[in-house]
């Protein structure tokens, strides 16, 4: 599995806005086999968001969140094995991806990609409950909000 067919399901799926569990896992499986080349798929994830239709912005954070969380969880598998023991800021330097690099790469921009699902995505896919929560506040306590604890 390509780095390039990572890059064309990534901009057919945010491209399209629609999610199929199928189709989601597909591309987490495709970037989980490609973890090596991190930096790659760091960088086309981000400009997809960056490129994606207000209405599919949304979709974008969505497929980031699968594809976090996979990583996420191998790389608790693999320190746990003993296998990746270096922290998220010395892996930041590393020559080969790994899935914490990929992991401080993301946490890196992942309030800038949130911040701008908010102030440039559709207001329908804002909740209720988090609307009313951020009303009033500034920029930088709505991210907090929103930024999740790798």
């Amino acid at each position: 599995m390509s780095l390039e067919e990572f890059d064309r399901q990534i901009k057919a799926l945010v491209s399209k806005g629609k999610l199929s569990p199928s189709l989601v896992e597909a591309v987490v499986d495709l970037a989980m086999s490609n973890i090596s080349s991190d930096t790659h798929l760091f960088s086309t994830l981000w400009r997809a968001h960056k490129s994606a239709s207000p209405s599919s912005k949304l979709t974008s954070l969505y497929i980031l969140d699968a594809i976090v969380r996979e990583a996420r969880s191998r790389a608790k598998k693999a320190a746990a094995k003993g296998k990746e023991v270096e922290s998220a800021d010395s892996a930041a330097h590393a020559a080969k991806g790994t899935f914490a690099t990929f992991l401080a790469k993301i946490e890196g921009v992942l309030g800038k990609m949130v911040m701008d699902c908010w102030e440039n995505g559709v207001k329908e896919h804002r909740g209720r409950d988090v609307q009313s929560d951020c009303a009033g506040t500034n920029r930088q306590q709505a991210q907090r909000r929103f930024v999740v604890d790798f």
